[in-house]
């Protein structure tokens, strides 16, 4: 998938969510997830588990080459659909069901064995041409394909703790993260989306294992993966740049010669190729040159005053052809809005999407670019927020499970009247409200609480069982 990719599917979800929001209006909420937990005290060492590698066990090497082989070496399962959704089925099927049957995943023992290898190296570099080839049309296929890595994974992790194969499962599950925090460690935002996805596929199995009688206590295990999860710096630096990156011409465009219908001839190809890059056509065609033309006349008192107050003088900017005034305003323009809505971005993630969500509408309908580069780049940007946001919370709201777990070891078995009663570790803050989850105790019951992350919403519905007491006949898996 390509970065025009990324955008048409942005905009499809942002469109799917407006109509759900709209339609959802006085409907009921989703039901909760109900489930049982069984108390467990935190294992001997507190970090006998770990969900990522340690530094030991890493080994020398580039991990995406290892990711790279899989489809290479696997052609029999990468070329036969039914079992890939085979596979894609498993990680539906109710736990009972998978238990004794192991044996069925076994054919891609081959897969899993490169993906550990992947998942130990203590380095990926994806190597994308970024400055070799335009950068908004960089294919990331390497990375899509990891979907049915995690798949794969994601089964394994399922039949091990459908058998109680505890450790084993960890180890599959550590395999997952790792290559989710590989997929997301390139300078695309849409590789981010990629290893957020995995991620979370790896989290709902955690989901399903802490729910299981006799699992071991994962919250120091969960407390040492890092948060966030996944680093966005250097992909949100390159997207920046990515203007640049994909119009080469660009890079100097204060400082060039050109003649006057050269200026024109640049400006008319780089709107062409802007507007198929940004999938601009599939909704309104692009205006005529002479529309264009007349659109760089009128904004050219703007487009100077801007030009200006960024430190070029007027006797330069004077100098300049109109479309060379125009191409150099879209450059320092996208950049300032880019700044404006990107400065507040690893803050709390209410603080940050406020920021993002009012440099999009300034970017749209206050101060509109000629081209939509940066409103663009900032939608997509929120969405990689968002899938920050999930991500972490869903993490936190395991080791909130397992803090539950820890108390009703020591407690009977009880679940607490507030998380403030837990004692036995620190309870974390929900990353989306950037505040305690909301926990209520009901009679035996506890429900945990946190609100929509787009369309989203997180809500737990918790029993616990007394200390002994084996439910493994009752289905109380997530779904």
């Amino acid at each position: 998938m390509n970065w025009t990719s990324t955008m048409k599917c942005l905009a499809l979800l942002q469109a799917l969510l407006l109509v759900l929001a709209v339609t959802a209006v006085g409907a009921e909420s989703p039901p909760p997830v109900k489930f049982i937990l069984h108390p467990a005290s935190q294992p001997t060492p507190a970090l006998k588990y770990r969900l990522l590698p340690e530094w030991l066990d890493q080994v020398a090497g580039n991990a995406a080459v290892h990711y790279g082989k899989v489809t290479a070496e696997e052609t029999a399962f990468f070329s036969r659909k039914e079992i890939r959704e085979r596979v894609m089925r498993w990680q539906q099927t109710p736990l009972q069901e998978l238990r004794g049957h192991s044996d069925q995943l076994n054919s891609q023992g081959g897969i899993e064995a490169s993906l550990r290898r992947a998942a130990r190296c203590c380095s990926c570099d994806w190597q994308l041409p970024i400055g070799e080839e335009p950068f908004f049309t960089i294919l990331l296929p390497e990375m899509q394909q990891t979907r049915y890595f995690a798949a794969i994974l994601a089964a394994r992790a399922r039949f091990q703790i459908a058998d109680g194969q505890f450790a084993d499962a960890i180890e599959t599950i550590q395999t997952g993260y790792a290559m989710g925090q590989h997929v997301a460690k390139s300078e695309c935002l849409v590789s981010i989306l990629c290893g957020h996805r995995n991620i979370d596929i790896m989290s709902q199995q955690v989901l399903d294992f802490v729910q299981q009688p006799e699992s071991p206590n994962l919250y120091w295990a969960l407390t040492m993966l890092p948060n966030p999860f996944v680093d966005a710096h250097d992909a949100l630096d390159v997207e920046a740049s990515g203007v640049e990156l994909t119009y080469a011409e660009l890079r100097d465009i204060a400082t060039a010669q050109r003649t006057l219908e050269e200026w024109r001839v640049l400006f008319h190809r780089i709107a062409k190729q802007l507007h198929n890059d940004l999938s601009i056509g599939e909704s309104t065609p692009l205006p005529s040159p002479e529309a264009l033309d007349e659109r760089c006349q009128q904004g050219l008192p703007v487009a100077k005053q801007r030009l200006m107050a960024s430190g070029i003088p007027m006797a330069q900017l004077e100098s300049m052809p109109i479309h060379q005034v125009s191409l150099l305003h879209l450059i320092i323009y996208h950049r300032e809005l880019y700044s404006d809505g990107i400065k507040s971005f690893f803050l709390p993630y209410p603080v940050a999407i406020a920021g993002l969500d009012a440099s999009i509408v300034r970017a749209t309908r206050q101060q509109p670019e000629i081209f939509p580069v940066a409103t663009n780049l900032l939608t997509s940007a929120r969405g990689v927020r968002q899938a920050m946001a999930r991500t972490d919370r869903q993490i936190a709201a395991l080791r909130v499970i397992e803090a539950l777990r820890l108390y009703g070891a020591s407690h009977q078995g009880q679940l607490p009247q507030r998380l403030e009663q837990i004692e036995e570790v620190l309870v974390p803050d929900d990353p989306v409200t950037d505040r305690p989850f909301t926990y209520l105790r009901h009679d035996n019951m506890a429900t945990l609480q946190s609100p929509a992350v787009g369309n989203d919403p997180l809500h737990y519905e918790i029993t616990m069982e007394s200390p002994g007491h084996d439910v493994r006949s009752v289905s109380n898996e997530s779904k």
